[in-house]
């Protein structure tokens, strides 16, 4: 289905009319006419009622205006993911805050010409977006295996436990796993794995940990932790400059190593000649090849 007969019949349907599509769409009468006659050759069936007074949509053409907007961004979509200089990048919300600028930094150094438009959002907002092909790639804390798409693991992100500097644990380097029981935990933002990581490197530990508060941002967090408001697991990297002024403190956990796998998360076909395998490549040097384990 053609993209530009398609708008043609929005824009006539839309304005009740010719006269009025052809001020609104800057399409002549002719143009307008010829692309929804080529709709309804295509679709076997009458779309419009002409009329001396304007148009009136057939009982089809109501029916296709109702998916037509749906169809037109798909196909725009579609149009965008093709070119070879456009990149619709998606990520998480910590990625695309702490790690997203340098790679944006490097990608664009190296290819000038390639047009980037990004979308940061929590997991499950961008895993969402991905699924409906709004973004060609996607940085994300986890993927669950949706079929369709190829994870690589682009990055193992260091998680840190950060207290106060007025807090009891800022006077020590490191902790038992043990003391860490019962805790209460400051929880950013939602759906990014890090739960389900503590519960499989603390054990039954984990399951003492309650979250007294959910701020929905790492930078909510930082602050509520400065203020020794509770406790919280954090990426390393979203908090570097605060462990380096002493604003917050990092404590070990001995015997116990934090770490997550972070995701470039795209369709499982897509032109090796494209931004998207551009960006890929310059993911620490080149995306590691294969699907990662999840």
């Amino acid at each position: 289905m053609n993209l530009e007969h398609l708008h043609s019949f929005v824009a006539v349907a839309r304005a009740g009319g010719f006269r009025e599509a052809t001020r609104n769409s800057g399409r002549s009468q002719p143009t307008l006419s010829q692309h929804i006659r080529k709709l309804e050759d295509e679709l076997g069936t009458a779309l419009l009622i002409r009329q001396h007074s304007g148009c009136q949509l057939t009982h089809a053409g109501q029916l296709l205006l109702e998916r037509a907007q749906s169809a037109i961004e798909t196909l725009e979509s579609a149009h965008l993911a093709i070119s070879t200089r456009h990149l619709g990048l998606g990520a998480s919300s910590n990625i695309g805050t702490y790690l997203l600028p340098g790679l944006l930094g490097r990608f664009r150094e190296a290819y000038p010409d390639d047009q980037v438009d990004v979308c940061i959002d929590d997991n499950l907002a961008i895993a969402t977006r991905l699924e409906r092909r709004q973004l060609d790639i996607a940085l994300m804390e986890w993927w669950d295996n949706r079929p369709g798409f190829v994870a690589h693991c682009w990055r193992e992100a260091e998680l840190v436990l950060i207290v106060s500097p007025q807090h009891a644990w800022s006077r020590v380097n490191s902790l038992p796993a043990s003391a860490l029981r019962g805790a209460g935990l400051i929880g950013g933002e939602q759906a990014s794995g890090t739960g389900r990581l503590l519960k499989s490197a603390l054990g039954d530990i984990a399951n003492s940990l309650t979250v007294e508060m959910q701020l929905g941002s790492t930078e909510a967090v930082k602050h509520a932790v400065h203020a020794n408001l509770g406790v919280s697991v954090v990426m390393r990297a979203s908090v570097e400059r605060e462990l380096a002024s002493g604003y917050l403190h990092a404590v070990g956990i001995q015997g116990c190593s934090l770490s997550k796998q972070l995701f470039a998360v795209h369709a499982e076909h897509w032109p090796h000649t494209s931004a998207v395998s551009r960006f890929a490549r310059q993911l620490a040097g080149t995306v590691a090849p294969g699907p990662a384990p999840l």
